[in-house]
């Protein structure tokens, strides 16, 4: 091939014919005498060889240089993928770079992760000391509880107490006051339920004045303005009038004349 056109080659040679067919060494070879072909020939064999050796040289040299057309040169061509000079440097580069983002998406997973377990354990703090907050206040309200039966019951106890004595404080006012009950019976020698009422307070302890109103007419005209019938026995109690004898109504008679002059 030479500026675009294909030459015509000698069939037997493979070099470049002329246009009657013939190659130099064809032309040579039917020029000479037979022992001059014979040199010829031999010669013309060598130097075919070492020019078939040239021409492949040269198109292997042209097809690298990229000066080759079509797909005879690519597939001639020999295959080199390694990088050479700034290309190297950029491959480098660029797989650095590819590193360093590969790292920094690891990095971004492993503070995402970090902050969750923070979080996690954040909360789990969190719940634990509500938990024992909680607990305290239980404990505390429990605690509370106790204290405040514990008061409830020592105030019950203290209030029982303080009941008790003053009842009996109570009590000996009133045996007090009712010592001092005064009892005023009106009655006869012959009156059988004088008799009786006279057993009865003595028995009991209660101190009384007696009035024969067939001797005492002072005593007899009292009775009479106490009870109209004048009969007996006739009994004032601290200005309450019993006729007849009734133990149930003179014990009555006393506890309130007692109780009225007991200031609690």
């Amino acid at each position: 091939m030479y500026n675009g056109r294909v030459s015509a080659r000698c069939s037997q040679h493979n070099l470049v014919a002329g246009a009657d067919g013939l190659c130099t060494l064809c032309r040579s070879r039917s020029a000479a005498p037979p022992a001059v072909r014979s040199r010829a020939s031999a010669k013309s064999a060598v130097t075919l060889l070492v020019a078939s050796g040239l021409l492949a040289a040269g198109v292997a040299l042209y097809v690298r240089l990229g000066h080759g057309g079509g797909s005879h040169a690519e597939s001639i061509a020999p295959s080199d993928d390694r990088p050479r000079g700034d290309d190297a440097g950029t491959l480098r580069e660029r797989r650095i770079a590819d590193r360093a983002q590969e790292l920094a998406r690891d990095q971004e997973a492993l503070d995402r992760q970090l902050a969750a377990a923070d979080e996690r354990l954040q909360m789990e703090a969190m719940q634990q000391r509500l938990e024992t907050d909680r607990r305290h206040e239980v404990a505390d309200e429990r605690r509370q509880a106790e204290q405040g039966a514990q008061r409830r019951e020592s105030d019950a106890h203290v209030a029982k107490v303080l009941e008790r004595d003053r009842e009996q404080r109570r009590q000996r006012s009133l045996e007090r006051a009712r010592g001092r009950v005064q009892v005023v019976v009106y009655s006869t020698r012959w009156c059988g339920a004088c008799k009786a009422l006279r057993g009865h307070l003595q028995a009991q302890g209660i101190a009384y004045v007696e009035h024969d109103i067939e001797r005492d007419p002072a005593a007899r005209a009292k009775c009479r303005a106490l009870n109209p019938r004048g009969s007996v026995p006739t009994i004032d109690i601290e200005g309450t009038v019993l006729v007849g004898f009734s133990p149930r109504k003179i014990e009555r008679a006393i506890a309130g004349a007692a109780q009225r002059a007991t200031p609690i």
